[in-house]
């Protein structure tokens, strides 16, 4: 069995993103933290990244991005770009969604595109 070169993993503390990341480590893997759908609604893009860059000086030697799932919100996933967020993800629906992947382009970041679950 081969190991994995990346997880993802959703967090919503830094005790959660700290373990993630040692996780990662222990298998020799880059990881994705993801913030839960909604979160960064509540707490803010900001703090996200803030939990996330404490999270990295725990456990510096393990390649990590930080992605913010904005769902619908534009105006959401421009404040998580500017903030600094690697990936920002968003409804496929979302009728901003090739400008969001302009900016994001823009800032070296990369925007992923969120499809509703089909039964």
């Amino acid at each position: 069995m081969t190991k994995a070169t990346q997880m993802r993993v959703s967090i919503a503390s830094l005790a959660q993103a700290v373990s993630a990341l040692k996780r990662a480590e222990s298998l020799g893997c880059a990881v994705i933290l993801e913030s839960p759908p909604r979160l960064v609604e509540v707490q803010g893009s900001a703090w996200f990244l803030s939990l996330v860059r404490q999270a990295r000086r725990q456990v510096p030697d393990v390649p990590a991005q930080a992605l913010i799932d904005a769902g619908n919100a534009a105006a959401l996933a421009l404040d998580a770009l500017a903030q600094g967020a690697e990936i920002v993800r968003v409804d496929a629906a979302s009728p901003a969604r090739n400008k969001l992947k302009a900016v994001a382009g823009g800032l070296g970041a990369r925007l992923e595109l969120k499809r509703k679950k089909t039964r």
